[in-house]
């Protein structure tokens, strides 16, 4: 059977992004991307948008290099633009590799996406994917929020994730490719059982005689969706009368309101802003997130302050702080594109960038001891922002480096170099606050 997607199920699937004139589309050169591409290519030629392919080339596999030149030609081929873009771990890099490849990947594409003035990615994700995630989740206990798995649309990374195919089965889909004479690449870890997302996918095939279909598994994903939905909006109330943020990147709330909120809402919150602050994109634990609510919301106003996820709380006054934690704030940005994110928690943009400005040797790195010792030394005015925030919020707070100069904080107001006049800084933990 040839599937078929008429000029009316791709206004479908593709109505979500009706308003953007410009998008991304993520190509690995898997047989879920590769049909996204065309099928997004067929869309736009008919609404007047442009595209943007973008291939990671992650270096994991030797083949990697190999099928990222494939996506290229066959972009060529149909007129598409295609930008490579390359990962690579470093040595110093722990942790889980997966992780980390998929995190790099996001965060290139984002920088792609904000160089080319775009602020939607595409990405292949189907039926069969959702399906599984659900699996997967089921078997780590998760609850709402992971059962809802994935959303059709998503925020990372400061672009807007678009998931148009997540109604749609990787069967069909290659189904429309071979109709059309498009060839695809198989990632040999597709069927490697050592993963996670192999044994669901396998084990899914003798759920189908119980019902535990992929449509079925995605419904419940689809109903988890507008559950937690409506907590979010519990979460959002809450965020609006509990906290305030800060410009300069860090949140005040009243522990008492916290404890007065449904215990499910507060955590909510909690979690959200956590996040926020650390920049963060995966929650933290469970019962690492119930201690620390439960310290906040202690009785006896005895809390003393301590560091989660990458934030460090303390308490001031009848109100708890939660700020980045000092020695975990590393990030650097050492490619000035005119525009981007540093530390997934402020977004940043240097206007008139050129190469006189030696863009090369300039780095937006936290602020720092050495920054406020020369911020005290050079005795310049600064904001009433500035003056009154708390030293972890200063010392986190991203400034303009050419090698050990400081050439200025934008969020106090302090420049030393009129290159920093130009950069507009503005904080994300926004976000978490509505």
């Amino acid at each position: 059977m040839i599937a078929s997607f008429s000029d009316e199920r791709l206004d479908d699937l593709f109505e979500p992004i009706l308003s953007e004139k410009r998008f991304a589309v993520a190509v690995s050169g898997g047989g879920d991307s590769i049909a996204l591409l065309l099928l997004a290519n067929r869309w736009v030629h008919r609404h007047g948008a442009h595209i943007l392919a973008l291939t990671v080339d992650h270096g994991l596999r030797a083949e990697a290099a190999q099928e990222a030149a494939l996506v290229a030609a066959l972009c060529a081929d149909h007129g598409i633009p295609h930008q490579i873009l390359t990962w690579r771990q470093t040595p110093e890099e722990n942790g889980n590799l997966s992780d980390r490849a998929r995190a790099g990947r996001y965060s290139l594409m984002a920088d792609a996406c904000r160089a080319a003035d775009i602020t939607a990615l595409l990405t292949g994700h189907t039926l069969d994917d959702q399906a599984e995630t659900v699996l997967m989740r089921l078997a780590r206990g998760s609850g709402v929020d992971g059962l809802a798995a994935m959303r059709s649309v998503s925020h990372l990374w400061g672009v807007r994730l678009f998931r148009p195919l997540l109604g749609v089965s990787r069967a069909e889909l290659r189904d429309y490719l071979r109709s059309h004479n498009v060839s695809w690449t198989e990632d040999p870890t597709n069927e490697d059982p050592k993963y996670d997302r192999i044994k669901a996918r396998t084990a899914l095939k003798h759920l189908i005689p119980l019902g535990i279909t992929p449509d079925r598994l995605a419904a419940t994903a689809g109903m988890m969706s507008l559950a937690a939905d409506a907590l979010e909006a519990q979460a959002d109330d809450l965020a609006g009368d509990a906290s305030q943020f800060s410009p300069l990147g860090y949140v005040e709330i009243a522990p008492h309101k916290l404890a007065n909120a449904h215990r499910e809402t507060a955590l909510r919150l909690l979690s959200r802003i956590l996040c926020a602050v650390s920049g963060q994109t995966y929650r933290p634990r469970l019962a690492a997130l119930s201690d620390l609510l439960d310290d906040i919301c202690a009785p006896d106003a005895s809390f003393a302050g301590r560091t989660l996820h990458g934030c460090q709380l303390s308490a001031a006054n009848e109100s708890i702080l939660i700020q980045r934690e000092p020695s975990a704030c590393t990030a650097v940005s050492t490619t000035l594109h005119g525009q981007g994110i540093w530390d997934n928690r402020f977004k940043w943009a240097l206007r008139d960038l050129s190469r006189e400005d030696g863009a090369d040797k300039i780095t937006i790195r936290c602020t720092g001891a050495a920054g406020l010792r020369a911020l005290k030394a050079g005795k310049l005015a600064v904001t009433d922002m500035w003056q009154s925030a708390p030293r972890a919020a200063r010392l986190t707070a991203p400034a303009l480096w050419r090698d050990e100069e400081l050439l200025g904080i934008p969020l106090a107001g302090v420049h030393f170099d009129a290159l920093s006049e130009r950069c507009e800084v503005s904080t994300l933990v926004t976000n978490c606050v509505k």
